[in-house]
């Protein structure tokens, strides 16, 4: 998701787990409802509008972020990384909007 700021628009995390390490690299919350979270994320500027969300007491506008992080699995490693050191990735799912040919993976150049 991004937020948008008056001199531009920046990354900000839905995140439903708090920070305990001091030097997250991405802004972000907690606080959101699932709800608010669902439409954040969802607010892409050519189908929804702006999401407008309190947090902390201070309103906040949202898009969708894929203008700036259209595939995000790079910040959920990098998170897990900080959050969990010395961690090994297992697995990482990314679900997707992409579609495949007909007839599947075969046929993927």
């Amino acid at each position: 998701t991004r937020i948008l700021k008056p001199l531009g628009r920046v990354e900000y995390l839905c995140r439903n787990y708090e920070v305990l390490h001091h030097d997250a690299e991405k802004s972000g919350t907690c606080k959101l409802s699932l709800k608010d979270a669902c439409r954040a994320t969802a607010a892409a500027p050519s189908y929804f509008p702006k999401q407008k969300i309190m947090i902390d007491g201070k309103l906040h506008y949202f898009e969708d972020g894929a203008l700036l992080t259209s595939n995000p699995s790079k910040v959920a490693i990098l998170e897990a990384l900080k959050a969990f050191p010395g961690a090994v990735l297992g697995c990482l799912v990314s679900i997707g909007t992409g579609r495949l040919p007909i007839g599947g993976l075969s046929q993927v150049n």
